[in-house]
């Protein structure tokens, strides 16, 4: 949400600057503020592209007053950049929570001037609105630069402690009311407060007790659910309304598409969901197209449906194709702004996307063996990190009593080393010289960020380490971006059962998608 600080009468002791742009994130309260010194599209349009410009994720939608300040070509190309909808709120309240935002900055402004005997505001506005950001706010429960990933469903709880509550509405679907008008400050209180014409409720929701009706003249009506329409014959309308039905439904329809009064053909609604491209428009389609349906509900009065005269009493049963011409669909539009954010976004440039693909592979280990040697066990782009493990062989040919997944510290085990292109890679090769893996313990912790991360304070302890022991390495920058890796471990003494090697290779990937659907995968 957005709005302006009048500042003009002190531009003089402020360097020209006469607004500043405010920005408030209605979740988070988290403030951005920049000064100008118009009012005017190209200034606010700059304005918002430096305070987007320091988002690591854009909001779906920005709301305003309707000042032409923001509605014009240059606010309108800024938004259209980054994907956001535009839109003001019709009330009387306007952009109420940015006009919260600036009664308090404001305050703590004035109060900055009069302790240092200044008008200069520009001097104290950054250092202001960091500290609102790191004020506590009363609707969140804690200060707006706090609010992260980790704590936003608090925040939620905050901002909605009533989201669920159910109320009963007052109202109905199909009453017949009047809108109230709004009224001006100071206007007469003898003037009419409810509009002359008749409205029909076609629709109820509520959110945390709030009710909201949808409501539509009553000479356009036409009902929100979605409706497939094809002509059937007048003696089947016959059959379904009697004549007072008849005329009473005729008053509620939409006008009728090529209807034809010699052949007296009316317009049927079969209700039920449109599939494929229906959804798209609420556009007639071209003339003399056919279509077919495949009824697939219960025989009911929707699912059956009489073609042709009663004397020829044909019927389209259940699965049966009916064959309709000059048909078209009345479709509701569903406004996604994830959705439009997205395909806005995606027009103005590719949209890149970054996640860590993980590729799982085994190695077979033979029995009655000291040392072990696996060549070329990874090749092609050195992985981000790479892990591994041991299991027996025996879980992975149809054993009840053992698990893949029971990767236990062998007792045995005394050195590993891990090498790409013949050279050991960091930290290896690595001794064990007891019975306590500690080292490799501490390294995956490490590699793992959960020796000092305050987000992750309780770590594995040793003993749950050793029974599912997993080894680790995180490729730095300084080794070689390809090649190829293997593996070295020597045991003390021989090894008794068959054994499993469990490789996981992780890489940093990102993909990019355009406009026309074509991926580009990059390993980073």
């Amino acid at each position: 949400m957005a709005d302006l600080i009048d500042y003009q009468k002190d531009s003089y002791h402020n360097k020209g600057f006469n607004w500043v742009l405010l920005i408030i994130d209605c979740f988070t309260k988290f403030v951005w503020t920049v000064p100008l010194k118009k009012k005017d599209g190209p200034k606010c349009a700059n304005g918002l592209n430096d305070i987007f410009q320091e988002f690591t994720e854009w909001p779906n939608s920005l709301i305003t007053d309707e000042g032409k300040e923001f509605y014009n070509k240059d606010v309108r190309k800024i938004l259209e950049r980054y994907g956001i909808h535009h839109y003001s709120i019709k009330t009387k309240m306007k952009a109420s929570i940015a006009e919260r935002a600036i009664r308090t900055l404001k305050s703590k402004i004035h109060k900055c001037l009069v302790k240092n005997n200044s008008k200069s505001w520009i001097e104290f506005l950054q250092k202001i609105t960091a500290g609102y950001n790191g004020t506590y706010h009363s609707s969140i429960k804690m200060e707006p630069k706090s609010v992260n990933e980790s704590n936003r469903k608090e925040v939620f709880a905050s901002l909605f402690p009533e989201i669920d509550n159910v109320v009963t509405p007052r109202l109905k679907i199909g009453n017949i009311v009047r809108v109230k008008i709004n009224k001006e400050l100071f206007e007469k209180g003898f003037t009419r407060n409810w509009t002359t014409e008749l409205y029909k409720i076609i629709d109820i929701r509520q959110r945390a007790g709030i009710v909201w009706y949808k409501i539509a003249d009553l000479e356009d009506y036409v009902t929100s659910a979605y409706q497939m329409e094809g002509y059937y014959d007048n003696e089947i309308y016959e059959y379904l309304a009697n004549k007072t039905d008849k005329e009473e439904v005729k008053l509620l329809r939409r006008p009728q598409c090529l209807h034809d009064s010699k052949l007296k053909k009316y317009i049927y609604e079969l209700v039920f969901f449109p599939s494929n491209g229906f959804c798209l428009d609420n556009k007639p389609l071209p003339l003399n197209t056919t279509m077919k349906l495949k009824f697939n509900r219960l025989r009911s009065e929707y699912s059956t449906v009489h073609i042709g005269s009663t004397s020829e009493g044909q019927k389209a049963h259940q699965g049966q194709p009916l064959e309709i011409t000059d048909c078209y669909a009345l479709c509701e539009y569903v406004s996604s702004p994830a959705m439009r954010n997205y395909f806005t976004r995606i027009k103005s440039k590719p949209i890149s996307y970054k996640y860590q693909e993980v590729t799982v592979s085994t190695r077979d280990i033979p029995e009655n063996t000291n040392n072990i040697t696996l060549h070329n066990i990874k090749g092609g782009n050195t992985p981000a990190y790479f892990f591994f493990a041991l299991t027996q062989t025996d879980s992975f040919q149809g054993s009840m009593s053992k698990e893949t997944t029971s990767f236990g510290f062998h007792a045995d085990l005394q050195n590993i080393n891990l090498t790409l292109n013949g050279q050991s890679c960091v930290g290896y090769p690595m001794r064990i010289t007891n019975e306590l893996p500690i080292w490799p313990y501490y390294r995956l912790m490490d590699i793992l960020d959960r020796l000092v991360s305050p987000s992750t304070p309780n770590t594995i302890a040793l003993d749950s380490f050793k029974k599912s022991a997993i080894f680790g390495h995180e490729f730095m920058a300084s080794e070689e971006s390809q090649g190829w890796m293997n593996l070295y471990l020597d045991f003390k003494e021989a090894t008794k059962n068959a054994q499993t090697l469990v490789m996981w290779s992780v890489h940093k990937v990102k993909v990019t998608i355009d406009e026309h659907g074509q991926v580009e995968k990059e390993i980073l």
